[in-house]
């Protein structure tokens, strides 16, 4: 999703874990998300400690399905252990591990909702920014200040279950030069950008890239004890595709907030844990 080099964490777990036996099964019974049990259905790692017929072992060959209900992630490689949310029936889940976890649907294409954790900028080239602090505001700051983005007024909000986040959309800027044009998707034809942007330095290999053909909402907010916090990120993907018909990317990226609204509003951190 959104141009990224598969994390050295999900390589090293999935080739280990691929031998077993599980697929992306599916979750809970279609149904109303607020008749979910009050016991989360766990979201699973490793296919050994997996519950049957719940939602494991995440893979793009393989992908996690889910029921409406209530989830929270679980196992040893889990993206933090114990995060919670209410999902409506017809999404699925590629990734779910140290590194990232994120929903997809059909109807947005490789558009989605990611969530990502202490994740720090890198430049054009991919190097990784180490002086920059991994804090809400000190992405905020890297993000308005980048001559190569357009990014929106960032504002103060409470998301989920009462986390206070700041958050801003940004897309390319005119002009912004374009260091790889081959993996750009084709937007505008002929005129596609798209260069890395930020990197979670522990579980990823790679960076995530943001392209032209791309419009995004990021939601920054610091969670855990007040003596080590982390940084968690709630990213929203609007993705112009061929052969789509619309040419804005910012209309792409309404069509999916107003679907993820509902998982956003249930999102609780309460009983995270940190792996």
């Amino acid at each position: 999703m959104g141009m990224r080099n598969h994390p050295i964490f999900v390589l090293v777990v999935g080739i280990a874990l691929v031998l077993s036996a599980c697929g992306g099964t599916a979750g809970s019974s279609s149904g109303s998300p607020s008749a979910a049990a009050a016991t989360p259905i766990p979201i699973g790692t490793d296919p050994n400690e997996c519950s049957t017929g719940s939602p494991c072992h995440c893979l793009h060959d393989s992908p996690c399905q889910f029921g409406a209900g209530t989830y929270a992630t679980y196992g040893r490689w889990a993206f933090l252990p114990g995060l919670t949310m209410t999902i409506p029936g017809g999404w699925y889940s590629t990734e779910q591990d140290a590194g990232e976890f994120n929903l997809l649907h059909t109807k947005y294409g490789q558009g989605g909702l990611f969530f990502w954790r202490d994740m720090i900028p890198v430049d054009p080239d991919g190097n990784h920014l180490l002086d920059l602090p991994s804090t809400p505001q000190g992405l905020t700051d890297w993000f308005t200040a980048n001559p190569r983005l357009t990014v929106t007024e960032p504002e103060s909000v409470t998301i989920g279950q009462g986390i206070e986040a700041t958050t801003f959309t940004f897309t390319t800027a005119p002009g912004a030069l374009n260091p790889d044009p081959g993996d750009c998707p084709d937007y505008p034809p002929g005129a596609a950008v798209c260069f890395p942007l930020m990197t979670d330095p522990v579980h990823w290999g790679g960076s995530w890239d943001t392209a032209s053909a791309h419009a995004m909402r990021l939601y920054l907010a610091s969670i855990g004890p007040d003596a080590s916090p982390h940084l968690l990120l709630v990213a929203v993907l609007g993705t112009v595709e061929a052969p789509s018909t619309e040419t804005d990317p910012f209309v792409e990226l309404e069509r999916i907030e107003a679907a993820v609204q509902p998982i956003l509003d249930s999102l609780d951190v309460s009983k995270v844990t940190f792996n």
